[in-house]
């Protein structure tokens, strides 16, 4: 077991490196090994920005070596997803991801990855969208400003927003993947509903 001071220890010191563009739960390569899932994944978290509020603006180049802009997506219903392609989470979950945003994407809807890994190369990004088959882009954040201006601190971490404001932030699951927040919130927002579960913890 690990003292309760050194777990401590550990955990601000991997909080730290995400807030200047780390991944799962932290920024280096090391730490991409550590899943934390919080005791309850349905318990709202602070963050800087949350439902309600105008998502931060943001242009970044993708994965496919096009521009992606929030404004672009102004008359449709858009998620972002923070991604970390070494994150235990974001690889367990990928299958989920993919399956909720081809299903976005059939009714009319967008899917954006961000990656605020500080570590990481445009080149291997591009090479894991097409090793996997994305049907979307992954967005260049190395510097982390974007992730800071979401307050993201952990991949995969959700927004689901309309017409440029934050209807959903958090987790895609449950650690235990029984409830899919990430459709569910898209859903009753097509059919003119609040989402049921408009905020969880994310974790990764």
């Amino acid at each position: 077991m690990v003292p309760s001071r050194a777990r401590w220890t550990m955990a601000a010191g991997l909080a730290a490196v995400v807030a200047i563009g780390g991944g799962c739960a932290g920024g280096g390569a090391s730490s991409a090994t550590v899943e934390t899932p919080p005791p309850d994944a349905t318990a709202a978290a602070p963050a800087v920005i949350g439902v309600g509020d105008a998502a931060p603006a943001f242009r970044l180049r993708g994965s496919d070596g096009k521009s992606y802009a929030l404004a672009d997506y102004s008359d449709r219903i858009l998620v972002v997803e923070w991604f970390n392609k070494d994150c235990p989470t974001c690889i367990r979950q990928g299958d989920t991801m993919k399956a909720t945003a081809a299903a976005l994407a059939a009714k009319g809807g967008a899917w954006l990855a961000i990656d605020s890994s500080h570590y990481r190369k445009a080149a291997d990004n591009t090479a894991f969208a097409a090793e996997h088959k994305l049907s979307y882009p992954i967005l260049e954040d190395f510097d982390g400003r974007i992730g800071r201006a979401y307050g993201v601190k952990v991949t995969p971490h959700l927004f689901v927003i309309r017409k440029g404001r934050i209807e959903y932030t958090g987790a895609i699951l449950r650690v235990a993947e029984e409830r899919n927040y990430v459709q569910e919130a898209v859903e009753a927002l097509l059919a003119g509903e609040t989402p049921p579960l408009p905020s969880t913890r994310a974790y990764g």
